[in-house]
């Protein structure tokens, strides 16, 4: 189970943030902040309170390498659609 976060490509400031798996994620579309509030409430809300993972392609998919990139571009949609929840925001 894991909920897929979809967003709007944005012109914020750059914030760096270490995956913990190899590499460092270049966050510009969304705030953090926001990111971590809407992770809070999700564990608070029925629906998706037992949900642990949230699929995010800016931290999920290393960005500097082009291979895992258009990997993961093509399965884009299988992304989506096996999550159990999709969040617009």
């Amino acid at each position: 189970k894991y909920v897929a976060l979809s967003y709007r490509w944005g012109e914020l400031h750059e914030t760096l943030v270490d995956t913990g798996v190899g590499y460092t994620a270049s966050i510009t579309s969304f705030h953090l902040d926001d990111f971590y509030k809407l992770c809070y409430t999700m564990t608070l809300e029925s629906d998706t309170k037992d949900i642990k993972y949230l699929w995010v392609d800016a931290i999920c998919v290393d960005q500097n390498n082009p291979v895992r990139r258009k990997a993961t571009i093509y399965q884009m949609s299988n992304i989506y659609d096996r999550a159990t929840y999709i969040l617009a925001v």
